[in-house]
């Protein structure tokens, strides 16, 4: 797959696939800066299991707030195996994946 990934925050971010068996270059880590207003496009195939995965930013000092603020994404990972199996397969109708966060906003980030 490839994402085109444009960073239309006013600071830096990275975008980080947590629990994605990919190579380190297009991982997102705290090293993988995406400056303001820049854009980064990476490519990759998750060659893994069926897994529940999610994005999130890895900006060094920043993830906390970027998090909160709504910057992070859910990512379902299927394989042949759970084809298999007997589950919800209707995105959807029979099928809802959810994201349950717990956040506390404040006026203003603390530093």
């Amino acid at each position: 797959m490839t994402v085109d990934i444009h960073n239309q925050l006013a600071e830096d971010t990275t975008l980080h696939w947590h629990g994605l068996e990919i190579p380190g270059i297009v991982d997102g880590g705290p090293q993988g800066i995406i400056p303001a207003g820049g854009t980064r496009t990476v490519t990759f195939t998750p060659e893994q299991r069926a897994a529940t995965c999610w994005i999130h930013p890895h900006k060094h000092g920043k993830t906390g707030r970027q998090v909160a603020m709504g910057l992070a994404g859910l990512v379902l990972i299927e394989d042949d195996e759970i084809r298999k199996l007997r589950l919800p397969k209707q995105w959807g109708i029979d099928d809802v994946p959810v994201i349950i966060q717990d956040k506390t906003l404040l006026r203003r980030w603390p530093d």
